[in-house]
């Protein structure tokens, strides 16, 4: 039911208004849904014109009809003008059978939220009128109208770049696929591909660009529905070589049903929500049955043409035009590869995907696409069950239009010649095999590690630094040196929340039990965080990155620097010996404190026999009984094993005892008193891989 009293408000502000010379009765339906009234607006004329309708139609006095429905004053009435009123204005909303003005940049509902009610209303209305008398609605400040098509025959969808390409090399034909979704109507649904395949339903044509050839000023509406119609109109907006170029290319024409045209009509302004000043207009035109001529053939004047609209196609451009991505900054020939397309790995990288930052993406993944993987991977639509993950994901981001996409279902271990140095290369799998991979030398391409923990609530993002100056392996071990001060961050080292779930019988999936809420929710943080340094660019150090999930709902993030370590050799073993820049510094204050003395302490790290290093991440202080002379130190005993024992209870045993250090003020290498405590080391570590340093002279030496 309509209300009747907001009604007559509007009724009784119309009949007030200085615009209206009058106003009909409110006339209801017999449902009681639907009321309205017709008010006559009187129109400025200026004095130059003395008729009572000016060159293009526009009376002295229009009537406005206000249609009301039950939802009014929440919702606005629907405007129209007189069935034959001028359509050659901009700022008509497209319809075929009533003139429907649009009077308001905005929405007219919030009009009349505003104190002035429907008199805000009549104003706009009267103001559009008035701009309809000298044929000035268009504004170069807004930017020019598109052609106002009241019937639309289909959609035709090519990529920015496919603009970009027309405007800055001028006509060039292009294959098309195309659908008739309405065979009785004929709708059309037009895409311009450039990898084209023949299947069931599809059909192949040809796409031809015309451009204007110079600015077309002038506002038509589209009431085309020939060849005669388009081709007259073609001149009138400055494209006069339509029907002579499609003459001439009548053998393309023969063995087809449909050609599709694009104008590219240069306007006096930026068209209304574009960067450009080209308006597109496209048209399908039937071609089965082509005139004869004395030189070949030609379309037939009175041939059916169709009005499609455009639409851009997904792309990398596109993309980048929402996600607010920075193009000054980020790198063009961009390259990832994402190695790992589970649950984590797919979410992050159909983030990264749809931010446009590239389109050279690399999928690498052996696993098969499993019917419980639909609980938490990012495809929601997998086409069919047992695929390969890698390609399944590959196949998705090809229909966002994403040209690059490349897949393996191999393992990475197998891939390293694969590996080239301007990638970036993403590990989501969690597998730590994988992991010591990655720090192989070989590869030169930078590596960011993700991971979650503690049932998702806790993420990971480990970033490397600027030409892998700081590897995952050494922010790893600052991460275990984190979780020795950190009892919550100790916590998720020493549990293990990996849970072996029985899918069908006799067999399972070996996975951390999470909702695909959490996986999301730090999947996009993630994300976020490695656009950055994509967009960015390399850092001189490197990164660690600890997302924490609290109360369900919030996620907060730690971010740590982690510079590059000194590197030492060390001969015993034929090992790396990473030391911490932190370690370093403390080293060199603790040896000068004691000076002119030597002294030392017990390094505290983590060894990787697969990666053959000692990553040193802290050190303990010598013990109260250690004896120093300005030539000789012999470390003392006391407290030492609880202080080891605390390392290696709060983290796992990740960080240990793995060595010692001592000091030479005086310089020199390793006397024969430290080779021998050395061997005393090894024995009292039955044998397993030791590291001893001496800091000599502002040097470090291994031995």
């Amino acid at each position: 039911m309509v209300n009747f009293n907001f009604i007559e408000l509007a009724h009784k502000y119309t009949e007030q208004s200085h615009h209206i010379s009058k106003v009909t009765k409110i006339k209801v339906d017999e449902a009681n849904i639907k009321a309205s009234f017709t008010a006559t607006f009187k129109l400025n004329f200026p004095s130059a014109i003395v008729d009572n309708e000016t060159e293009l139609g526009v009376r002295r006095e229009e009537d406005v009809k206000f249609e009301f429905c039950e939802k009014f004053p929440s919702k606005e009435p629907f405007i129209t003008l007189r069935k034959d009123f001028p359509r050659y204005f901009e700022h008509i909303n497209p319809n075929s059978k009533v003139v429907n003005p649009c009077i308001y940049e905005g929405n007219l509902s919030e009009l009349l939220q505003q104190p002035k009610f429907f008199d805000e209303i009549l104003d706009q209305m009267a103001f559009w009128l008035d701009k309809t008398v000298t044929n000035r609605l268009f504004d170069k400040s807004q930017g020019w109208e598109p052609m106002r098509s009241d019937n639309s025959d289909g959609d035709i969808e090519f990529p920015i770049s496919f603009v970009e390409k027309v405007l800055a090399n001028g006509i060039e034909t292009s294959t098309v696929t195309y659908w008739i979704i309405d065979e009785k109507n004929n709708y059309f649904y037009v895409r311009k591909n450039d990898e084209l395949q023949k299947v069931n339903n599809v059909n192949i044509s040809y796409l031809i660009p015309f451009m204007s050839e110079q600015i077309a000023d002038r506002y038509y509406p589209n009431n085309i529905s020939t060849y005669r119609d388009l081709v007259d109109f073609c001149k009138k907006i400055h494209i006069t070589n339509l029907d002579e170029d499609l003459t001439k290319n009548y053998k393309l024409l023969e063995n087809i049903s449909y050609v599709f045209v694009s104008l590219f009509v240069r306007r006096p302004a930026k068209i209304i929500g574009t960067n450009l000043d080209y308006e597109i207009m496209n048209f399908a035109i039937n071609v089965k049955t082509l005139e004869k001529t004395r030189n070949g053939k030609k379309i037939q004047h009175g041939t059916k043409v169709y009005t499609l609209s455009s639409k851009e196609s997904p792309s990398k451009e596109l993309f980048s035009k929402f996600s607010g991505l920075s193009k000054k900054t980020t790198n063009k020939d961009m390259v990832i590869t994402q190695i790992g397309c589970g649950s984590l790995g797919s979410k992050i990288i159909l983030h990264l995907a749809r931010t446009g930052l590239t389109d050279n993406i690399n999928l690498i993944d052996k696993g098969f696409f499993s019917a419980h993987n639909y609980a938490r991977h990012g495809l929601s639509n997998a086409n069919f069950i047992y695929g390969k993950k890698s390609l399944l994901l590959h196949n998705s981001l090809k229909e966002m239009g994403l040209k690059n996409i490349k897949y393996s279902d191999k393992d990475i271990k197998d891939l390293e010649q694969a590996l080239h140095e301007n990638q970036i290369l993403i590990d989501s799998t969690a597998d730590i095999s994988v992991r010591n991979f990655l720090i192989n030398d070989n590869i030169k391409s930078e590596v960011i590690y993700t991971v979650l923990h503690q049932l998702g609530t806790i993420g990971l993002v480990f970033i490397e630094a600027k030409n892998r100056g700081v590897r995952v392996d050494d922010i790893m071990v600052e991460f275990y040196y984190l979780c020795f001060f950190n009892d919550e961050l100790s916590k998720l080292i020493r549990t293990n929340n990996v849970k072996y779930e029985a899918i069908g019988q006799g067999c399972g999936s070996l996975t951390t039990i999470v909702s695909d809420a959490t996986i999301s929710l730090q999947a996009a943080s993630m994300a976020n965080i490695i656009q950055n340094r994509l967009e960015f660019g390399s850092k001189d150090f490197g990164e660690l990155n600890i997302g924490q999930i609290q109360n369900n709902i919030n996620i907060s993030w730690q971010n740590l620097e982690v510079f590059p370590p000194v590197i030492l050799k060390e001969d015993t073993y034929n090992m790396q010996v990473r030391v911490s820049s932190r370690v370093i510094d403390m080293i060199k204050e603790e040896s000068k404190k004691h000076l002119p003395n030597e002294t030392g302490g017990i390094l505290i790290g983590h060894i990787s026999l697969v990666n053959r290093t000692f990553t040193i991440v802290d050190f303990i202080d010598a013990p109260e009984d250690s004896k120093r002379s300005s030539s000789y130190f012999e470390l003392g005993t006391i407290g030492l094993k609880d202080k080891i024992e605390s390392y290696e209870i709060k983290t796992n045993g990740l960080l240990t005892y793995i060595g010692t250090w001592h000091s030479h003020p005086l310089g020199g290498g390793p006397s024969g008193t430290d080779k021998r405590m050395k061997e005393k080391l090894m024995k009292d570590r039955e044998n397993c891989p030791s590291v001893c340093l001496i800091y000599s002279s502002g040097n470090f030496l291994t031995f």
